[in-house]
């Protein structure tokens, strides 16, 4: 009889770890599911993120170009005198 128990008691045990891996790879399943989403959930948002600082980025240069043609004069003398400063900063000979 005790071989009987012990038998019965190793038939319970696979069938509680066939039951555990079921639930461990419906359980895998359901994180990877979820990932997924997640990480389409976050590309999707850098993607609009991108086009708004696009987007902001062509404002300004619409802008910049406005006020050029405006000023063309001026705006030269303000490049000239920025370059200027920037060679100056940059030069070897200080």
């Amino acid at each position: 009889m005790p071989a009987s128990k012990a038998t019965q008691a190793t038939e319970d045990l696979r069938e509680e770890i066939a039951t555990l891996r079921k639930e461990f790879a419906e359980m895998m399943e359901l994180v990877k599911d979820k990932s997924g989403s997640y990480a389409e959930d976050i590309s999707e948002t850098v993607e609009k993120s991108a086009e708004a600082v696009y987007e902001k980025g062509n404002l300004g240069l619409e802008e910049i170009n406005e006020r050029v043609r405006k000023n063309p004069v001026a705006s030269l003398a303000i490049a000239f005198g920025v370059g200027y400063i920037i060679s100056k900063l940059f030069s070897s000979d200080k």
